[in-house]
């Protein structure tokens, strides 16, 4: 992912938003043309399917920017544009960054379970998810929920 992981030096979160807003529309664009000049419904050339994991890439990026910034319809926004190109399951960027939108709009029972959720799925069991459940201030309170949690402090 060579686009996302560029690092870029911005004095402000419209500056960060008017450079990830630029690679996201021209992923799109290319992806754009990459479906015209595709034969019937297999979109998954490599340049298509590249130019989709940086398009997601980006969003997540301006959703996390959004985010720190205070910017949270700005960050949903994007966050729910990047799970609209999720194809595998796997893909474990998407719910933590929605997670994180989710808690700071206060919906901290929907963020833990969105968690709780990814943990369980992830074949490799994240750290890091683990780490944001273990590590939620507000966590005691929510362990009365159905959902078993084994607290595995090592």
């Amino acid at each position: 992912m060579w686009l996302t992981h560029r690092t870029f030096h911005c004095t402000s979160f419209e500056q960060a938003e008017m450079i990830l807003s630029t690679r996201i529309s021209r992923l799109r664009a290319l992806r754009s043309q990459e479906r015209l000049e595709a034969v019937g419904d297999a979109f998954a050339s490599p340049v298509y399917s590249i130019a989709t994991e940086e398009e997601r890439g980006c969003l997540v990026k301006l959703s996390h920017v959004a985010r720190k910034a205070g910017r949270l319809q700005v960050a949903l926004n994007a966050i729910t544009s990047a799970n609209t190109l999720v194809e595998d399951t796997q893909t474990v960027e998407v719910d933590r960054e929605l997670a994180h939108v989710l808690w700071a709009q206060g919906e901290h029972t929907t963020a833990i379970t969105l968690l709780d959720k990814v943990h369980h799925r992830s074949s490799k069991k994240d750290a890091m998810i683990w780490a944001t459940l273990v590590s939620s201030q507000t966590l005691p309170s929510f362990l009365h929920l159905q959902w078993p949690l084994t607290l595995k402090l090592i």
